[in-house]
């Protein structure tokens, strides 16, 4: 039996751990000789990295030898250079030449991308809907693509509010989101999904809330 180890980053965010387990032999759980944690935007402190050497069952001890490798890389500021959005008009953007500052999937998970920002203000609490369509591919396909909302366009700063990823090819050209957001000002984020660029269209179309239930009656 191989043992099972648990890698962990202490302290993260608000005191919390980040831990990993994986067994590198894959004799019992699917394994791989080594496991990656990143992590964006970590505030300057301290830190604890932590391996343990674990059994399989309780009833087994266990240990082993290990390498660990750790690499910081300064975070940059987001580019937000993007068109500004209006009501019902379609602007073209292009990831090519952006940063990587917001860089995370939906799910929170770190996923490297160039990205481009688009503003748009609303002046009253309303219903929004956001569509980014990627250009297609040679042979009809289509890439897929990241699109989300956030609060404004500092990555450090930044509250995710909404968030979706097309499936690409010719199943899920497109990916839209809907919200109910209060009046102010805000950011949209377009990129890739798998980290490539892509040119695409997006357009925003704002209406007020309660307006799709318009003569249900």
């Amino acid at each position: 039996f191989f043992p099972s180890r648990s890698f962990s980053c202490r302290a993260l965010g608000s005191g919390g751990a980040d831990c990993n387990y994986w067994d590198p032999g894959g004799s019992f759980f699917g394994g791989a000789q080594t496991t990656t944690i990143s992590r964006r935007r970590i505030p300057a402190g301290i830190y604890t990295i932590e391996i343990q050497a674990g059994p399989m069952f309780a009833w087994m001890a266990g240990s082993t030898g290990f390498t660990v490798t750790a690499r910081a890389t300064p975070s940059v500021d987001a580019m937000c250079d993007g068109a500004a959005l209006t009501d019902g008009v379609s602007v073209r953007g292009d990831t090519s030449g952006g940063l990587d500052a917001f860089g995370s999937a939906c799910d929170g998970r770190v996923r490297a991308a160039p990205e481009r920002l688009h503003p748009f203000t609303l002046a009253a609490r309303s219903r929004v809907r956001l569509s980014a369509t990627p250009d297609l591919l040679t042979g009809g396909s289509s890439p897929s693509v990241r699109l989300a909302i956030f609060s404004e366009c500092d990555a450090a700063a930044a509250t995710q509010l909404a968030c979706t990823e097309s499936a690409g090819s010719t199943c899920q050209t497109a990916a839209t989101l809907e919200r109910i957001l209060e009046a102010g000002s805000y950011e949209a984020l377009v990129e890739q999904r798998d980290g490539a660029t892509t040119a695409y269209g997006l357009e925003l179309v704002v209406e007020p809330v309660g307006a799709a239930c318009a003569g249900a009656n």
